[in-house]
């Protein structure tokens, strides 16, 4: 069973690590561990998706955190932040799962601000088939051969 939940440093911190470190080189590079631990320090909005057994108790679902991500208000824009889905469980729904829910706290916080996402050419691919428009690729941005690609999903409130 999957629960969604509010990010908690004193439980979820190592978790959330674990996530970054398993997609580490693949998706991220190690010296971004610092910037990543310096965001989920600022309070800003995160969740975890916790998975436990059938039978866990759904007020204490202690279990594994297997996918966390959060968003940010920027000036004229919603920025999703820090993606991680365990890279054992990569294809499973879990990125889509946090991506609408962050889409739908959009459209109800901030309807009429775009959402832009900053990842690689890895992964543009995903937010491309949940509607978001590619506006920019920047070669070798974040290590050799991991491009920088900007994409925006337009502001919510014209969209549905």
């Amino acid at each position: 069973m999957l629960h969604l939940l509010p990010y908690d440093a004193a439980a979820h911190e190592a978790a959330v690590l674990a996530l970054f470190h398993s997609n580490v080189p693949r998706y991220f590079t190690a010296p971004e561990e610092v910037d990543l631990l310096r965001y989920l320090r600022t309070g800003l909005p995160y969740f975890v998706v916790v998975e436990t057994p059938d039978e866990a108790a759904e007020e204490d679902p202690a279990g594994t955190v297997v996918a966390a991500a959060g968003y940010a208000l920027d000036d004229d824009q919603v920025d999703l932040t820090w993606d991680l889905v365990h890279a054992s469980r990569h294809g499973q729904g879990l990125g889509r799962l946090l991506t609408e829910f962050r889409l739908r706290e959009a459209a109800r916080l901030f309807p009429h601000l775009p959402v832009q996402v900053e990842t690689s050419q890895l992964t543009a691919g995903f937010y491309q088939k949940l509607g978001f428009q590619l506006l920019e690729t920047q070669p070798d941005y974040w290590a050799p051969g991991l491009d920088l690609c900007s994409l925006q999903h337009e502001p919510l409130a014209t969209a549905v």
